[in-house]
């Protein structure tokens, strides 16, 4: 127990020579106001994962406050853009549809600065130049037009070096909201851009109950009359990372650069997504099919009338990665008839989980997924 450790100068001997695991700074029990600070009480409790309270309370304060778009979040938006704050929208680059929050765009002021982040996962001959133009384009449907795109990776310090410098640019003294769905990154990357942030002011970084709502937000004091406020990420119910177990999950969120698969395949051939869902090609040409996932779910390819079985042999023996509880035969999933257009570079995004991209000619698929996961195809 920490009262039994010998003390020196406010700082424990043996938490002296720890370092936070996500910012690096020293632990230390005696100011709360300095870099490092971890309560008394977390400690003798076991610091979750070595981290200072910052660190803690920007990994977890909004936990469990994971809700679909609800009135009382407009009112976090609306505020914002009635003191024209500059509001920041995260957007994660491998589950991109499945971040991008419906409808939210006609309520958002015109100073919107879009980060991408998870760079990282994709592969590294992407072009970002093509990464911003596509987000533009799609974001114009969402009726939202950035002031500026920025491509990064919060976990890999790629391109953040200067960001809080980026934020200061472009919020001309205002206060800045980062909005986002759940999961995307939004606190990590708002922890990244605390080590280049100093507190000049005599206020405190606290949670924030915002008036006439039910909800908290993280504040960041900038100034003595501006601050970064981390908004609670949005539930985004269509996404299988929030349908899943959360073993599975792990699976089919990446932690390294994807490899691209690429199958070359005649119809009335199956592709098994591990134990969580399967693509039955039913007719159409045979066609290259380009599939982005993560690295750790397995793909088996076997001929359509051997799907159903092989998919129950595998979950039930558990010999591919990911399975999931609740999920063990094709009457545990949810069928999506596809029809592909005659034309054009198709892409059909499994909300979550992944896309498949090839060349449109009239192609006709049966998706089986996990219940209540969106789909959505686009073509080019």
């Amino acid at each position: 127990m920490l009262k039994n450790l010998k003390r020196k100068n406010g700082v424990t001997s043996e938490i002296k020579i720890q370092r936070c695991s996500s910012c690096g700074a020293i632990l230390q029990t005696s100011d709360a106001r300095r870099s490092g600070y971890i309560s008394l009480k977390r400690f003798e409790s076991g610091p979750e994962s070595g981290m200072c309270d910052r660190c803690y309370n920007l990994s977890h304060y909004n936990v469990s406050n994971d809700k679909n778009y609800t009135p009382d979040y407009l009112k976090i938006v609306h505020k914002a853009k009635k003191t024209h704050a500059l509001i920041v929208y995260v957007l994660d680059l491998f589950t991109f549809e499945a971040s991008i929050i419906p409808n939210l765009g006609k309520e958002l002021p015109s100073n919107v600065l879009v980060l991408l982040n998870k760079r990282d996962v994709l592969p590294k001959n992407t072009s970002d130049k093509r990464l911003i133009a596509d987000t533009r384009r799609r974001l114009a449907i969402e009726n939202i037009d950035p002031i500026d795109i920025v491509v990064l990776s919060s976990s890999k310090n790629l391109n953040v070096d200067n960001l809080f410098n980026l934020l200061n640019e472009h919020r001309k003294g205002k206060d800045v909201y980062f909005i986002g769905a759940s999961k995307v990154g939004k606190s990590s990357i708002i922890n990244t851009i605390l080590k280049q942030y100093k507190n000049e002011t005599s206020r405190m970084i606290s949670t924030t109950h915002i008036t006439g709502t039910n909800l908290d937000v993280m504040e960041i004091p900038l100034d003595n009359v501006s601050s970064i406020y981390d908004t609670p990420g949005i539930y985004n119910p269509k996404s299988c990372i929030n349908q899943l177990d959360r073993h599975a999950v792990k699976y089919i969120v990446p932690q390294e650069e994807i490899n691209i698969r690429t199958y070359t395949s005649a119809s009335s051939q199956s592709f098994l997504l591990g134990g969580i869902g399967c693509i039955n090609y039913l007719s159409g040409p045979k066609s290259t099919f380009a599939f982005h996932f993560s690295n750790n779910l397995a793909i088996t390819r076997v001929k359509m009338e051997k799907a159903e079985k092989t998919f129950e042999t595998l979950t039930s023996t558990r010999q591919v990665k990911p399975v999931a509880d609740k999920i063990h035969t094709f009457k545990d999933l949810e069928k999506h008839d596809i029809h592909a257009p005659a034309s054009g570079m198709i892409t059909i995004f499994i909300l979550g989980l992944g896309k498949i991209e090839f060349e449109g000619a009239n192609q006709k698929f049966e998706i089986y997924i996990p219940k209540n996961v969106g789909i959505k195809i686009f073509a080019a």
